[in-house]
């Protein structure tokens, strides 16, 4: 087998398009993600790269081709592994540059953190930190009204509004 001696952590990006139109409440967007997810999980085995290659994605924007924005959300537990000669655990990198636009990476199982990585060409410091308010605002909003519209669903903080 060709990976045979391969160790790593191997990750096939899933290109998600999801139909956000109308005004959905929070529970019928969901499913609609839940329903183009599942569909995209029927196509999984095809590497991204094949994809983008056969696709021919305008390339012009100089950006990362079918995908600008990636959600992760990491819920499978990824502590210390100790082996008889071989130790592992996760630790965090600075690549010293985002491979996209916006990655969002939440962890509730071993750090609990939520990790925000950003094109610094597009976006400063402070604007990341008023959209990670804003997401919070409207996690909030989606736990105490899921059957609001999303488009009526707050984003500013209740400061902001003031």
């Amino acid at each position: 087998m060709a990976i045979e001696g391969l160790v790593g952590t191997f990750v096939n990006t899933l290109v998600l398009r999801t139909d956000v139109s109308g005004e959905p409440t929070f529970r019928d967007l969901l499913a609609r993600i839940r329903d183009v997810a599942l569909g995209a999980y029927a196509h999984q085995d095809l590497p991204f790269e094949k994809l983008v290659e056969e696709l021919r994605p305008d390339r012009s924007h100089g950006g990362s081709p079918l995908v600008q924005v990636l959600f992760n959300f990491a819920n499978t537990r990824f502590g210390r592994v100790d082996f008889k000669h071989l130790s592992w655990a996760p630790f965090e990198i600075d690549r010293g540059a985002s491979q996209l636009d916006i990655s969002l990476s939440i962890d509730p199982t071993v750090s609990r953190r939520v990790y925000l990585e950003f094109d610094t060409d597009l976006f400063d410091r402070s604007s990341m930190e008023r959209w990670l308010t804003h997401y919070r605002t409207l996690l909030e909003a989606v736990v105490e009204q899921p059957g609001t519209g999303v488009p009526r669903l707050p984003l500013l903080s209740e400061s902001e509004r003031r």
